[in-house]
């Protein structure tokens, strides 16, 4: 008898503008989590959000947390259940998908992954676009970009076991 069953992972990373001019790439985020029965992935829906802390003038720091309903900052780059690369195709950051396919509200997020057997690690990757440096706006009285920024992207996973 196959039953419904749900994964759930939690990435985060802080980091900084700087983050965006060193090396020419984009910063990397990624999880991973062990399965412990037969789990057979069908659709998966991303939620992405913001926590930035600005630096004032004579104001103590001020942190903003912003929830992003499209996850236009993130890109799924790679995702393995076990060894098996569910992309037909290399992680590059050219194969990128962006997170909007992944938002709740999206048709496109069924997907079609291999399964993974008891034992087996599931590891999902996204790269972080320069966006997010925009995406919270400080308020009056402080630097306009945020002298740190922590994005947490939340991975839900629907499918089958048996």
């Amino acid at each position: 008898m196959e039953l419904d069953e749900q994964l759930f992972v939690v990435a985060s990373r802080s980091i900084r503008p700087s983050d965006f001019e060193e090396h020419g790439v984009l910063p990397e985020l990624g999880t991973s989590a062990r399965v412990y029965k037969f789990f057979k992935p069908t659709k998966c829906v991303l939620s992405e959000s913001i926590e930035a802390t600005f630096r004032g003038d004579s104001l103590p720091d001020k942190t903003i947390i912003e929830h992003v309903t499209n996850n236009d900052d993130i890109m799924l780059w790679q995702v393995y259940c076990g060894a098996d690369n569910c992309f037909p195709c290399e992680p590059a950051p050219e194969n990128c998908i962006p997170g909007a396919v992944f938002a709740a509200n999206s048709v496109g997020n069924e997907v079609s992954w291999p399964s993974i057997n008891p034992g087996i690690n599931f590891t999902i990757g996204f790269l972080i676009d320069s966006s997010v440096l925009s995406r919270v706006q400080a308020q009056s009285g402080y630097d306009p970009t945020p002298k740190r920024i922590i994005v947490r992207i939340r991975c839900y996973l629907y499918g089958r076991s048996a």
